[in-house]
């Protein structure tokens, strides 16, 4: 069996994002087919040590190799020179368009480990996972096969930003425009890229990538379902703080549809499900009457189930894991074109589609109707189970190594 090395930024375990999923059901598709080893960067020891002794378990033929390093003098004057610039800069606009250009490099301590794995293990491939791990791609080895993995167009995501923005200066356009070209100049140093759907696939094709470009596709767990009783005016938001489009997305929703549902009843409750600060659930709570923050939860579909999921997303590419998740476990969705994109979903037929406050506010509404609601949850699921399933990405994958000659 050939050999293939998986590259992440972080610890997925727990699967508290579409990311960390993607990746992990990924790695779950080729380990019976190839000799998988794994690198992440970890910091240090001590850190998440049970979940990475979890993940080891669920994924038993795979080596798992995380960097570890011990931050000296120098690390540790860095970090509290950037929290001191947080706090004392963070309101200037000059310090946030400065802050949004910057394009962090890894380590080189990191980079001499990934290199050294690569020897060691004789590496035929090397998959690169998510926009932290891309400049890797500028230190392996020659002679070594490199794909890139890609679940969110980075600079989809910024030019839908800039277009946000009311008014756009000179160093924002100039900075979007540089990360789109350092983004695809990356990219093309790969022998490959792995997009999440036929959609990124076009769009990165026309921005020009001249490598190849394959289409693939994520998968969830499929779950044994039932129907659940249902609480109609019962919404469920799915995602971190951290990433951008969760934060805006929410942010959209509250500020420009809650008030207006609650107009309509004040029975309407929504569950916000991933890690929040402290400081923004503190800030939300004194806000908006009738949501509840969750955190993480390990068993997702208790939380789900019965609910309606509000994907509220306008920025960012790829596809919507907890769409899938949601459709895997008949819980009806109302999300945006964007938050819909590339996923083979119909509107009015297997979810519901808005992109406006009071279209979104209306398909929540429209789904407290039974009958409307069970056939939009039914087809949904239907939909998910016909074409993503761990025997599917499996040959998709497999399909793809061989084509880059591996």
């Amino acid at each position: 069996m050939k050999n293939i090395l998986v590259v992440f930024p972080h610890l997925i375990y727990p699967l508290d994002s579409g990311g960390a999923q993607a990746i992990f059901n990924g790695i779950e598709a080729i380990r019976n087919h190839y000799h998988v080893t794994v690198v992440y960067f970890e910091g240090r020891k001590d850190h998440h040590p049970q979940e990475r002794e979890k993940l080891s378990k669920l994924f038993g033929n795979v080596t798992i190799l995380p960097y570890f390093y011990h931050a000296n003098k120098l690390h540790k004057i860095k970090a509290f020179e950037r929290i001191a610039e947080t706090r004392l800069l963070g309101k200037m606009r000059e310090w946030k368009d400065v802050n949004w250009a910057e394009y962090q490099m890894p380590m080189g301590g990191y980079m001499e480990f990934v290199n050294r794995v690569i020897q060691e293990r004789s590496i035929d491939l090397v998959q690169l996972e998510m926009m932290e791990s891309l400049p890797l791609v500028l230190s392996i080895p020659p002679g070594i096969k490199k794909v890139f993995v890609h679940h969110e167009l980075r600079f989809v995501r910024n030019e839908i930003r800039l277009e946000k923005m009311p008014a756009p200066n000179p160093f924002n356009c100039a900075t979007v425009e540089m990360k789109r070209i350092l983004e695809i100049g990356m990219l093309n140093r790969c022998d490959g890229v792995i997009t999440l759907s036929d959609t990124d696939k076009m769009k990165l094709e026309h921005a020009g990538v001249n490598v190849p470009v394959y289409a693939s596709f994520a998968v969830v767990q499929q779950r044994n379902t039932s129907d659940s009783e249902v609480i109609p005016q019962t919404l469920s938001f799915v995602g971190p703080e951290y990433h951008a489009p969760n934060y805006n997305g929410l942010m959209w929703f509250l500020d420009n549809c809650w008030p207006m549902l609650q107009s309509k009843s004040q029975d309407y409750r929504l569950r916000i499900i991933g890690k929040w600060s402290e400081k923004t659930r503190k800030l939300l709570l004194e806000r908006c009457q009738g949501i509840e923050f969750m955190g993480f939860v390990e068993d997702l579909a208790s939380v789900l189930s019965g609910t309606i999921m509000i994907v509220p997303i306008h920025e960012g590419s790829g596809i919507r894991m907890k769409i899938l998740e949601a459709a895997s476990m008949k819980v009806p969705v109302v999300t945006t074109s964007v938050g819909c994109e590339g996923l083979p979903l119909m509107n009015g037929q297997s979810c519901v589609m808005a992109d406006t406050p009071e279209a979104f506010v209306n398909g929540i509404i429209s789904l407290t109707h039974d009958e409307f609601r069970n056939r939009i949850a039914h087809e949904a699921h239907q939909v998910i189970s016909d074409h993503y399933s761990i025997k599917a990405l499996t040959t998709n994958r497999m399909d793809i190594y061989q084509q880059m000659g591996v």
